[in-house]
């Protein structure tokens, strides 16, 4: 098999300009912060166990994984196309591929949405009451809270007008994320005025936001459905043969 092409100065700017490209590496960058912000919910979790926060945190811990089969994704269909046009083939539809993650994307937000919908039902219910934290615990929830809605409204706006289903996959991730995580902050903002009495918003803000992700991973189901039944008709939407 021929030897790969190396990267060169306009590779790189050919990669700084591909959109589908660069919210990859946005994702990839924002991936550690992504982490260590969920082991620091694991840590406040232990610090003050609820069930609203362990529906938080395996959220947390999905959404990482998420962005991990992404970029795993992108690394494997452009090595896969580059092999491909080496080889003289061009039958590679690296859309195709895209769209396999982008389906189980969706899969796993509706997954993760209903986990952390579920993780609210006993403050519904009345089987247990809304957590209240310490001080500092609370002001280190709303600091990690509002950190973590930053890195989502950055990844919503850097994807908005993307169509590749990898970038929209991160896109949309992220908008699910940001509806977790006002719920979140609602918590931690509570904690830190005690007198403040919330009444029933507080305890549906948590299955509210939830449904509003899992309709985002709905939402995500359905277009790629889509697409799947125009790619079957014959049309191939974002059909590449270099490139990735």
């Amino acid at each position: 098999m021929p030897a790969l092409p190396t990267v060169g100065r306009a590779d790189a700017v050919a990669l700084f300009r591909d959109q589908s490209r660069r919210a990859v590496l946005f994702t990839m960058a924002s991936v550690p912060a992504a982490a260590v912000l969920a082991a620091g919910k694991g840590v406040l979790f232990v610090l003050a166990p609820s069930t609203s926060l362990l529906g938080t945190v395996v959220f947390a811990i999905g959404v990482v994984a998420l962005k991990v089969k992404i970029i795993r994704c992108h690394i494997v269909t452009r090595r896969t196309v580059i092999e491909a046009a080496a080889d003289g083939q061009d039958d590679v539809d690296p859309a195709l591929m895209h769209e396999r993650t982008y389906r189980v994307t969706g899969i796993v937000l509706v997954v993760l949405s209903l986990v952390f919908t579920a993780s609210f039902l006993p403050l519904v219910t009345g089987s247990t009451e809304q957590t209240k934290y310490d001080k500092w615990p609370a002001i280190i929830l709303a600091a990690v809270t509002f950190a973590e809605i930053g890195l989502a409204i950055h990844g919503v706006v850097s994807a908005r007008r993307n169509r590749d289903p990898l970038a929209e996959a991160v896109k949309l991730m992220n908008l699910a994320a940001g509806f977790v995580l006002l719920t979140l902050a609602q918590s931690a903002l509570i904690s830190l005025e005690p007198a403040t009495d919330p009444g029933p918003a507080g305890r549906l803000s948590g299955i509210a936001f939830g449904s509003l992700a899992a309709m985002v991973g709905v939402g995500m189901l359905v277009r790629s459905r889509s697409r799947t039944k125009l790619r079957a008709a014959g049309h191939h939407p974002g059909k590449r043969t270099v490139g990735a």
